[in-house]
């Protein structure tokens, strides 16, 4: 049996299974929880979870839960009441624990309940007592501590590896230095380091934007993220890989912290003080100069025909079908787009020169380049190409509003944005509404955050040509 752990207030350890990597998109298929009180067991909590999604071959393979085990499970909805009162009032524990809290959080969320609980991860922990060791995953803590797993990437037997493996640090650091670092981690303040233990008080798990200083008031480094407690901490555990950051860390003396209504309002504000405070440290981002577009314009018989652009000089914005980190990864995305969809690799920007295409001679291109195949029938091919080519193809049919509101004061700010492009945003006070328009591009953080946004329940809301161009005629507050 694992020892107490030393810590008084109710503990669950917490382990999920899941259908893929994304909260917002995948689903539970199985949960694990081991509750604690006074440092013992009081409970245990395992079941299968019914995730109305097909499990991939992948998670099937490492999981060995396969769609056919799941045909009896309940779904979330009928087991959230027991899985709510093992989680009641404890520090939620996980291995990685972002992963597995983001999960329970967004199950609940699903079904208008609210589910908020502080943190730690053992996998900080681990970092903390043994910086030497430059692997803390789950799988290795169980082999090189030889530590009595029985069924690796299954909920309960996780968290029971979790529960072995801090009773094993407690053996070898000892419990009363265990407990000292485990409170810590539990306060969110880093074992080590020279900012004061107040300043990392009631830092939220919410987005918002963070700044380190030094002893001199200097800012060292602006960084946002969709969880500013989570980010925060990172940076003193390794989670983010960077020669430099021990470095700059080292000096850090001071930090300050702002949240903001979502990811999208937090990117504004991360650029907006990078550009006040000039950080000695600023992060280095892909701007849209550097991206590449394959863009669609009509040849004179009326086929679509594409071509590869940087954005920066594609002037009609809504003619871009797709977006790339460069030249290179584009003509990879179209010879494999022109190669499943049979396009024509003249049209598509992959050849040059008379005559009919390479692809024309053994039948993978209808005729498109000799004036074969109809310019509509071709056309909707391009179309399909480049909705379901696996590309990052805009999937609305206009523009879109893409909300960042408080649930309650409805107080935040709301994007309008189409084809990737962010052309406005209007900001929600208790004073009314101010607009801003944009025109300055993104960069590829900016794409990510915008995809995850959008996958948000509730965020996005369509927008017609005509309020578009009624809107964008109407005077701006601010311009950029």
């Amino acid at each position: 049996m694992p020892q107490s752990i030393p810590y008084l207030k109710p503990v669950v350890i917490v382990d999920v299974e899941t259908t893929g990597g994304s909260a917002s998109t995948n689903r539970l298929i199985e949960i694990g929880i081991i509750r604690l009180e006074n440092g013992v067991e009081v409970r245990r909590f395992e079941s299968l979870v019914q995730p109305g999604q097909s499990v991939p071959i992948f998670v099937q393979n490492l999981t060995g839960i396969s769609d056919h085990d799941l045909k009896g499970a309940p779904v979330f909805s009928t087991i959230a009441d027991e899985v709510e009162a093992c989680l009641k009032d404890a520090l939620f524990i996980g291995h990685n624990v972002r992963f597995d809290y983001d999960f329970v959080r967004h199950e609940f969320r699903r079904l208008n309940r609210r589910f908020v609980a502080p943190t730690l991860c053992s996998a900080r922990l681990s970092r903390a007592f043994f910086p030497e060791y430059k692997r803390h995953s789950l799988s290795e803590l169980v082999a090189r501590y030889d530590l009595p797993a029985s069924r690796s990437h299954r909920a309960l037997d996780d968290a029971q590896a979790v529960w072995d493996y801090f009773s094993k640090c407690q053996e070898l650091v000892g419990s009363q230095k265990f407990r000292d670092v485990f409170e810590k981690l539990v306060a969110g303040r880093p074992p080590q380091t020279r900012i004061p233990a107040a300043r990392f008080q009631n830092v939220p798990e919410t987005a918002g934007v963070y700044v380190f200083r030094d002893v001199n008031a200097q800012a060292l480094y602006v960084g946002k993220s969709s969880n500013l407690r989570e980010r925060i901490l990172g940076h003193f555990y390794g989670d983010f890989e960077n020669p430099k950051e021990q470095e700059w860390l080292g000096e850090a003396t001071d930090l300050e912290w702002m949240p903001a209504p979502g990811e999208l309002s937090a990117l504004f504000l991360e650029a907006e003080l990078v550009q006040k405070l000039n950080p000695v440290n600023a992060r280095k981002t892909r701007k849209a100069m550097g991206m590449v577009c394959a863009v669609k314009r009509k040849t004179q018989n009326g086929y679509d025909e594409i071509y590869l652009e940087l954005e920066s000089k594609v002037e009609d914005k809504s003619a871009i079908l797709s977006y790339y980190r460069g030249f290179r990864e584009a003509k990879q995305a179209l010879e494999l787009l022109a190669n499943k969809f049979n396009l024509c690799r003249k049209l598509a920007d992959l050849e040059k020169g008379p005559g009919p295409c390479q692809a024309r001679k053994i039948s993978k291109c209808s005729g498109a380049c000799e004036g074969v195949e109809a310019f509509k029938t071709y056309n909707l091919r391009v179309q399909r190409a480049f909705q379901q080519g696996g590309v990052e193809s805009w999937p609305y049919a206009s523009a879109v509003w893409v909300d960042e509101l408080d649930e309650d004061s409805k107080e935040g700010q709301s994007f309008l944005i189409h084809n990737w492009l962010m052309l406005a945003r209007v900001f929600h006070t208790k004073e009314g509404k101010r607009s801003e328009k944009l025109s300055d591009g993104f960069d590829w953080d900016r794409l990510k955050i915008l995809k995850r946004s959008m996958q948000e329940d509730g965020r996005v809301r369509p927008v017609t040509p005509d309020e578009m161009r009624r809107f964008l005629q109407e005077p701006s507050s601010k311009s950029k």
